[in-house]
């Protein structure tokens, strides 16, 4: 969106050598079905070829610890870790985050935690615009205890993105045991199973409502964070690297 011939000519670029490699490999490591089956439909490669090698969520941080008045958090909060880039879907959470408190009458912040960068600047400027700025909180960069933190003391974690490879954050925050409502998008039923509430990134609407039952619900967090535990036992990076050495020798094997 900010030079769209560059990136038209990066994309193009991009498309060549990821085609060019598909087919030319002897093994495909891909972090989820959803990519392997993207890979067989838009590229033609055959699926004996491709090996699902996933990510997993890192133990829990042992000594988080956050000053949430130095970030200007002085209420319950909703928390989403990552970039800002389009198609994470940030805006659409911002509406449906002011319809929780105009609709909903919820007295909550949202936390967007990351590295500041433009996208984040133009986001600060439509929350301005539509005086949620004393609601919206953009963290900056935090540091891994203050993530960690932030975690800890979230009341829901919200991952609105319309487009994922794996969607580690769900699994980070299940690890923290914080109920998770994501987008039913892309990879994320395969890696959040029925650990999270699910709602249609599209739908602002559908999205304020999901959150709000959540919130409104303690039985239903207290089961999202029983799952959420039990589903993240389900990746692990040492079955990671037994898959990917496996692949490896099955390549070598075929030279």
């Amino acid at each position: 969106k900010m030079l769209p011939a560059y990136y038209y000519v990066k994309d193009m670029v991009m498309r060549f050598v990821l085609k060019s490699g598909a087919k030319r490999s002897q093994q495909i490591l891909v972090p989820t079905e959803y990519v392997k089956e993207g890979l067989v439909k838009r590229f033609g490669v055959s699926p004996r070829k491709i090996v699902v090698t996933s990510a997993a969520a890192e133990m829990p941080y042992k000594r988080p610890r956050v000053d949430l008045l130095k970030f200007g958090i002085n209420k319950p909060y909703l928390l989403y870790v990552g970039n800002a880039y389009p198609h994470k879907n940030l805006e659409r959470l911002i509406i449906s985050f002011g319809k929780l408190i105009t609709e909903y009458m919820l007295d909550y912040q949202l936390v967007i935690a990351g590295r500041k960068d433009h996208f984040h600047e133009r986001l600060e400027q439509e929350v301005a615009s539509v005086r949620l700025d004393d609601r919206v909180i953009f963290t900056d960069y935090v540091s891994d205890a203050e993530l960690a933190g932030l975690y800890n003391k979230a009341s829901l974690y919200v991952f609105p993105s319309l487009s994922e490879g794996f969607g580690l954050p769900a699994l980070e925050a299940m690890s923290y045991g914080v109920p998770v409502v994501c987008s039913d998008a892309t990879c994320l039923p395969e890696i959040a199973g029925d650990a999270a509430e699910y709602f249609d990134g599209k739908d602002e609407g559908e999205m304020a409502k999901v959150m709000a039952a959540v919130l409104a619900n303690k039985e239903r967090q207290e089961l999202l964070i029983e799952r959420g535990y039990e589903q993240v036992k389900k990746f692990s990076w040492a079955a990671t690297a037994e898959l990917t050495h496996k692949a490896y020798l099955r390549a070598l094997r075929r030279k």
